[in-house]
């Protein structure tokens, strides 16, 4: 019984000699090499073990890694946007919260300097309560601020992109 390092073999018997393969010899080939690419084996291992010709082993891989960057990329990008997205969210709950937490000092405040003047006596607990206030205020601006940021704050993959145009761009020039 082959265990499973054995099962993307080729083989010797089976093995073409020149010319170019089939549609689905080509399939068998493609198949074979893959096994050896999702195990995380690489491409010099992978020849060993198939006897497949290195250029055809490479192309593959290459093909195959061009196209995990390429799914990792858009995905990532994607993730970032989304993370992005709840994170604003989340602000923007903190923020109602404490603007209401705000409106509820400022009715109670409002409230007791009317019974203070009513009774002329001094409000040093509506002091402490006009200082809960403005804390509240700075608070809210700090959480606003910080949404604003993160909300105009690029992400990587607009970062990547921009940063290539500026490079193609400046070989570009100096080619010509």
């Amino acid at each position: 019984m082959a265990d499973d390092t054995d099962k993307g073999k080729t083989p010797k018997s089976t093995k073409r000699k020149g010319g170019r393969p089939s549609r689905a010899e080509s399939e068998e080939i493609r198949n074979n090499i893959r096994f050896y690419f999702e195990k995380n084996i690489n491409a010099s291992t992978c020849q060993r073990k198939t006897g497949y010709n290195m250029r055809t082993v490479r192309a593959y891989y290459n093909e195959w890694t061009e196209q995990l960057i390429a799914n990792h990329n858009k995905e990532f990008g994607t993730m970032q946007k989304d993370e992005i997205e709840r994170s604003l969210n989340a602000m923007d709950q903190q923020v109602l919260e404490l603007i209401s937490i705000q409106n509820q000092i400022g009715t109670k405040v409002a409230f007791a300097v009317k019974q203070a003047e009513a009774q002329k006596r001094t409000l040093s607990d509506d002091e402490i309560r006009a200082e809960i206030r403005m804390n509240l205020a700075k608070s809210i601006f700090d959480l606003t601020d910080k949404k604003t940021a993160l909300a105009i704050t690029p992400n990587t993959a607009q970062t990547v992109t921009e940063e290539v145009k500026r490079i193609l761009d400046q070989y570009k020039n100096q080619s010509e």
